[in-house]
């Protein structure tokens, strides 16, 4: 196809190449003109879906307990400091390390021992070598007993805590208390404070039938209030005292962090030490 001004065109899906003849001794002038304006907003939109896509993301999963206490509270402070995003999904340990094992979260959070932490998982239905994984520590955490506000007790030995969750003790008065059957609550089986209480409070014993096994950690405080029987064992993050009353105990200490496979990524890396920062300058 030839134009008047001698310009000679070829066509292309999305442009056009005007090749200009000078002279025979000179070299050929081609430039590329777009179609039309809808070809325009074609490059750009696909330009702004480029940008888009590329925008840093980092996938966390896992510990309701880590999610509430450490990565929610200075998510917005991390996320400016970093420039990546965070998206957060709190399950728990056990499944928070089932969706890194399988490639859908880029960190575990977890709350718990590494060796804690894949027993969680087994529970999930998967194993893991835990010598392939590194557990990046942040904050401590600090585990508690809690009743209904009306019941009279107000302390109980790790001995006392033992046996009220492994059934041994069934009636409050013999703690002290009212002539009542105790009812537990407890976490649910891939919660990394399932596998801790039975390993740490209750020695290795199992927990006892009539425990009642909850899906989320942060319920346990709620489902406690509703009963004057009730005793549960919880982080102190999920704690309200207007709620519920916290017996005093032994102090037992848990570790606050993110699983990564291997060594973590600079991405993840930059995550970490933000996190580590945010709690120590709080």
């Amino acid at each position: 196809m030839q134009n008047d001004d001698n310009t000679y065109m070829r066509r292309h899906p999305f442009y056009w190449i005007d090749v200009n003849p000078t002279s025979d001794n000179q070299p050929k002038t081609i430039r590329m003109k777009l179609l039309n304006a809808k070809c325009t907003g074609i490059v750009f939109a696909l330009l702004g879906f480029t940008l888009s896509a590329s925008a840093t993301e980092m996938r966390l999963n896992g510990s309701t307990a880590v999610t509430a206490s450490l990565v929610k509270p200075y998510k917005e402070a991390v996320e400016k400091s970093t420039g990546i995003t965070l998206n957060v999904v709190g399950t728990s340990v056990g499944k928070g390390f089932a969706a890194l094992l399988d490639g859908s979260c880029d960190m575990a959070m977890n709350a718990e021992p590494l060796e804690t932490a894949a027993e969680s998982l087994k529970k999930a239905g998967k194993s893991v070598n835990i010598a392939d994984y590194q557990f990046h520590i942040i904050k401590q955490d600090l585990i508690v007993f809690v009743v209904h506000p009306s019941n009279p007790v107000n302390e109980l030995t790790m001995e006392q805590a033992k046996d009220i969750h492994t059934g041994k003790i069934i009636n409050w008065k013999e703690v002290g208390g009212a002539d009542l059957p105790i009812m537990v609550f407890a976490d649910g089986p891939t919660g990394g404070l399932h596998a801790r209480l039975i390993k740490v409070i209750c020695k290795g014993e199992p927990l006892g039938p009539k425990v009642r096994e909850l899906e989320s950690l942060r319920l346990i405080g709620t489902q406690v209030s509703e009963f004057k029987n009730a005793v549960g064992c919880t982080s102190i993050s999920f704690i309200d005292p207007k709620i519920v009353k916290v017996l005093k105990t032994e102090e037992i200490t848990r570790p606050l962090g993110f699983i990564t496979k291997g060594a973590p990524t600079p991405d993840m890396q930059k995550v970490i030490d933000a996190y580590k920062a945010a709690v120590e300058t709080k």
